[in-house]
């Protein structure tokens, strides 16, 4: 009886092991499930619009402070596809994940040095550089990508790193989606896809279609779509686009994404959309008559001028008492049209912009210089 109830005990002991190591498995793919930092640093430039040595440009990642020699580490496990210089990256390395069958790229900077080469195998967290300065770069530290499929020369596929560091992956969602142009250029939405190569499939199959890249609100592609709708940053001091699209629903969503901005219908040159706080703080004024158009930033107004008339001015409408003339269309005519009311004055290059100064503040009159 005694060696039945220890039998008995035995066979029970074993039991409840097995059940408890089922019970607790042991999560193998979490940690592959997510990208880490690759640098502890304070970000110093993050993803989207950006202005560097005073020219506007699209940062497609984020910058990391750093000190020359510091470990860069891959944010995930992968393959090497890239160990190389170039004059803009100076030492770069590119890793290739897949992660819940979603193919990703990592692109690390100027580097000071590389410690990987291509086709090596990497952990996630392995030290594959150092810190550096090469390149196009003004100070050490490392310029970091991430690439929703793989890396190429137009960053198509470049995401916010800030959205997938240190967070659990799910698997491909919408990363571009394909609008038609309407007669009136509203646009229509066709539908979203999670890889561009879906997406450029759906807008041949129509005409006058284009493809948003989801993350950046960029249009990357079109198929026989004018891209007459234009986005003006309101940093800029000349008079160049932002950015273009062949629907105003485009450039809504990308106003929607970004500050400072405003939308133009290049056709009537009339400001649709806009995210700055004045909309109308630019006044464009033109020799051949007394039209007027404002704009929320400078380089809109200037655009518009340049496009349209040769003697143009771009005033300044919020200072007081009278609007003060920022850029000519031409530096050699003078500014021979006074207004004053007695106690203030301002000068002008063309009648229109004194004529709408002078009507500004009572008791003004016009005197030619």
């Amino acid at each position: 009886m005694m060696i039945k109830t220890i039998f008995k005990s035995l066979i029970s002991f074993i039991l409840l092991i097995a059940v408890v190591g089922m019970a607790s498995p042991i999560n193998k793919a979490s940690a592959a499930s997510s990208f880490i930092y690759p640098l502890n640093g304070t970000i110093t430039t993050n993803f989207g619009p950006d202005v560097l040595n005073n020219e506007e440009r699209y940062h497609y990642g984020i910058d990391i402070d750093g000190n020359i020699g510091d470990a860069v580490k891959s944010s995930a496990s992968g393959t090497v596809v890239r160990s190389d210089y170039s004059s803009s990256y100076g030492n770069v390395i590119i890793v290739r994940h897949s992660i819940n069958n979603q193919t990703y790229e990592t692109l690390y900077a100027h580097l000071n040095s590389r410690n990987v080469s291509n086709g090596s195998t990497v952990n996630q967290g392995q030290v594959i550089g150092a810190v550096g300065n090469t390149g196009y770069s003004f100070g050490s530290h490392l310029h970091f990508e991430l690439h929703k499929g793989t890396w190429n020369i137009n960053k198509s596929n470049a995401v916010d790193p800030l959205e997938y560091l240190g967070k659990d992956l799910v698997p491909a969602t919408d990363n571009y989606a394909v609008y038609v142009r309407t007669a009136n250029k509203e646009g229509e939405l066709l539908n979203k896809f999670s890889t561009i190569e879906e997406a450029t499939k759906e807008m041949n199959k129509y005409n006058y279609t284009s493809i948003i890249n989801l993350s950046t609100g960029l249009e990357i592609a079109t198929n026989n779509a004018p891209k007459d709708v234009k986005v003006y940053f309101g940093s800029d001091t000349e008079g160049t686009a932002y950015a273009e699209f062949s629907t105003k629903l485009s450039a809504r969503n990308f106003l929607d994404m970004y500050q400072n901005m405003v939308a133009v219908d290049t056709a009537t040159w009339d400001q649709f959309d806009w995210s700055v706080a004045n909309s109308k703080k630019y006044g464009a004024f033109n020799g051949s008559d007394s039209t007027r158009k404002d704009f929320g930033v400078r380089s809109a107004a200037i655009d518009y001028l340049e496009t349209n008339y040769t003697n143009s001015v771009v005033m300044d409408k919020t200072t007081k008492p009278y609007p003060t003339e920022i850029w000519k269309s031409n530096n050699t005519f003078p500014k021979k049209y006074l207004v004053t009311d007695g106690n203030n004055s301002q000068s002008y290059s063309i009648y229109s912009a004194a004529v709408y100064a002078r009507d500004l503040v009572p008791g003004s009159e016009i005197i030619i210089q």
